[in-house]
């Protein structure tokens, strides 16, 4: 394996790494969802937003341990499954100029000119769909940050129903930072690319984050985590 080869594999190991690490901790988030739905069906009663509230706690410790890579983390509940409540998103934001986290400033009123109907969501629909995890952008968030995110999501199902979706967005803007650092070490320019080919790092001007590239080598290396590929680009 040539010395490109080689660092090419090195930087994707280590973005899976990454990204595995943060699909533990929303695995832990969605294992600490179910203790409260065992216990309130323990005690014969139907979930409740209140039932879940403690899940906070658990998010904004994340949040402040992550700096500003994490942009905002959470569980969003499918319709009906807490009572008294249509829809409901246990999900806390960490803004760049704030210390400390805060709930998300969206309504669930179909009515209102700030609803969010994040059930018709690209990655709401793929973890439940798929049932299994699923990575998700770059994406304008539009209703949290207004910046690119990256969403990592789990699929949550208790009792034999799904229930929701366990998810954290990555500020793909800190991403690229990260990742350029690294790619910057090759001896050639290269690209962090998603399914798709969308750029979400690069080291060449002609391929800026969010361009696609076309006529990529199907037998290119993918994460498994992620199905994302770092590609080279051309000779330096």
């Amino acid at each position: 394996m040539g010395r490109s080869a080689a660092n090419l594999d090195t930087v994707l190991d280590d973005l899976e790494a990454l990204v595995g690490r943060l699909f533990d901790f929303l695995e832990l988030v969605r294992q600490e969802l179910y203790a409260r739905l065992d216990e309130a069906a323990a005690g014969g009663e139907a979930p409740t937003v209140a039932t879940i509230s403690g899940l906070a706690r658990v998010l904004q410790g994340r949040l402040a341990l992550e700096g500003t890579l994490v942009a905002g983390a959470g569980i969003s509940f499918a319709p009906d499954a807490l009572a008294g409540s249509a829809r409901h998103m246990e999900w806390w934001t960490r803004p760049r100029e704030e210390a400390e986290s805060q709930p998300l400033p969206v309504s669930f009123d179909p009515q209102s000119l700030s609803f969010y109907d994040y059930g018709e969501a690209e990655w709401y629909l793929r973890a439940r769909d798929s049932g299994g995890p699923s990575v998700v952008g770059p994406y304008v968030d539009a209703f949290g940050t207004d910046e690119d995110v990256i969403t990592l999501s789990l699929p949550c199902a208790h009792g034999g129903a799904f229930v929701g979706v366990c998810s954290l967005d990555l500020r793909a803007g800190e991403l690229d930072a990260r990742v350029t650092r690294a790619l910057r070490e090759l001896d050639r320019r290269a690209a962090l690319v998603n399914a798709e080919g969308r750029v979400i790092a690069s080291t060449d001007v002609a391929h800026l984050p969010g361009s696609l590239l076309r006529d990529l080598d199907p037998a290119r290396r993918r994460g498994t985590t992620t199905a994302w590929s770092v590609v080279l680009l051309g000779v330096a």
